[in-house]
């Protein structure tokens, strides 16, 4: 593949479908609740489908949590570096072969502000761990990689470059996600 493309909703759910085996559904979800995962499945709130783009945006958000949550089947990963390289321990060093999970997290506040703008100061302190966790922060990260992967490697290199270094340690992730890569740049 010579560039990473964005993918559009149809290409996402076969993404979510043929790495994890997941069902993807829209439901009833109360208050801002926009979508969850659940294991590899995910569910998508009725109230989104009238915006194409918040729609992307948010199964690829969901994506990034099953991607997270596979193949071991845990979230329970520590920090943003234990994600990227996939250590079911929860891998607490500060850094891991020249990676620095202070810098890491400090980039990925930066491009999920951007993303999913909210006014940190204005939101309570359990909101603030919340959006800040190593958890919903690698999820944008992805959701961005798969919407627009351009931004992600303008606006968080050292993510983006650790990411496709560690992808063979995703390799269901890794084939799906080069499948459709191909398949995208052959239009």
């Amino acid at each position: 593949v010579d560039a990473i493309r964005p993918m559009e909703t149809p290409e996402l759910l076969r993404l979510a479908r043929d790495f994890a085996g997941s069902e993807v559904a829209s439901r009833r979800l109360r208050g801002f609740l926009r979508g969850y995962a659940k294991g590899k499945d995910i569910a998508l709130s009725d109230k989104i489908f009238a915006d194409p783009q918040q729609v992307a945006m948010t199964l690829a958000h969901e994506i990034g949590h099953v991607n997270d949550f596979m193949p071991e089947g845990t979230l329970k990963r520590g920090n943003l570096i234990g994600r990227l390289v996939g250590s079911v321990h929860q891998f607490l060093s500060g850094s891991f072969g020249g990676l620095s999970n202070a810098e890491l997290r400090a980039e990925l506040k930066g491009l999920s502000a951007f993303w999913r703008p909210w006014d940190e100061a204005a939101a309570s302190k359990s909101e603030q761990a919340y959006r800040n966790s190593a958890r919903e922060l690698y999820a944008d990260a992805i959701s961005v990689l798969l919407n627009s992967p351009g931004l992600l490697e303008q606006k968080a290199p050292k993510f983006y470059r650790a990411f496709f270094d560690h992808l063979d340690n995703q390799p269901k992730f890794k084939e799906e996600f080069f499948a459709l890569q191909d398949l995208l740049a052959r239009g």
